[in-house]
């Protein structure tokens, strides 16, 4: 669990690296990817993304995931033309975990990210309070 301020970016109270938790009265994932705290939140009736200093609209529009060699990519965008991008290391692979039913989204973040908004129907029932 965090705390996270979408105006400053500032995460708080950590505890492990990847959690569903309270985000300034709204739910919302983070994970820290190649040193930088990112966090999938819902901020009233819009999904948020935190990438890069700044906190984006989520929406298959503005959110791309692509996997390049053995490193992942996700970018955010907006309509003026800004982009940001960071490329990761997954934090696992999928052929190590036992467990049953196991996607790549669970080792991926930006994968997960982007699965949710493709999906509208997922994309709109997520982070609900």
């Amino acid at each position: 669990m965090a705390e996270f301020d979408p105006n400053s970016g500032a995460l708080t109270g950590k505890r492990v690296s990847s959690s569903e938790g309270e985000v300034f009265g709204a739910r919302g994932y983070f994970v820290t990817l190649a040193g930088d705290d990112v966090v999938f939140y819902r901020m009233g009736a819009e999904l948020r993304l935190w990438l890069r200093g700044r906190s984006w609209i989520a929406s298959a529009a503005t959110v791309t995931w692509q996997k390049v060699g053995n490193h992942s990519v996700m970018s955010a965008g907006d309509l003026e033309g800004q982009q940001v991008s960071i490329t990761y290391e997954p934090l696992g692979a999928i052929e190590d975990d036992p467990t049953p039913f196991v996607e790549d989204e669970h080792w991926d973040f930006g994968l997960f990210v982007v699965n949710v908004l493709t999906e509208e129907g997922r994309a709109s029932r997520i982070l609900r309070g």
